[in-house]
């Protein structure tokens, strides 16, 4: 439960960040430290907790959270070394296929509230989708939709995860 919190809120200061960043239009190149130490952290304790669950939910949050992770991975890739911008938005489009596969999934489980979270967390890689993979308009929006969430769906869910105001896990 802990280290759920604390993933939830290292991955909401990356999404924020890039979205700031990219609204202010500031040098980016700090930015893919962020996105790859953090990515990497996602990646690494979502692939211990894989090895360690013994429930079917609990499995599905820490695959989930593989999936940020993986999207910090891209998102430093590209800053790093110029990927595709498109690339990012296709991958982002199958994300959000399995984000709501698992927002169904929950909610069907009755765990509403987290069911809940995996819908509005899908936003985030319909955004991105929709501002690098199918049209390229739109990255205005995809930038503020990654603040809102970043601090909101993310962070501030972090927090309370940790200070044991909710339990999501």
């Amino acid at each position: 439960k802990i280290m759920f919190g604390i993933t939830l809120i290292l991955i909401g200061i990356a999404f924020a960040l890039n979205g700031l960043i990219a609204v202010c239009k500031w040098d980016k190149r700090g930015l893919a430290c962020v996105n790859t130490l953090i990515g990497l952290f996602v990646v690494v304790t979502s692939i211990y907790e894989l090895f360690t669950v013994t429930t079917t939910n609990n499995t599905l949050i820490y695959f989930g959270e593989l999936l940020f992770g993986f999207t910090l991975l891209f998102m430093a890739s590209d800053i790093i070394w110029g990927t595709d911008k498109k690339a990012i938005g296709w991958y982002s489009i199958m994300v959000a296929v399995c984000a709501v596969t698992l927002a169904v999934y929950f909610i069907l489980s009755d765990l509403v509230f987290l069911g809940v979270l995996w819908a509005v967390w899908s936003l985030i890689w319909v955004f991105l989708f929709v501002g690098f993979g199918a049209t390229g308009k739109f990255r205005l929006a995809t930038f503020y939709c990654l603040i809102l969430e970043g601090i909101v769906a993310l962070m501030a869910v972090g927090f309370l995860q940790l200070m044991g105001v909710i339990s999501i896990i």
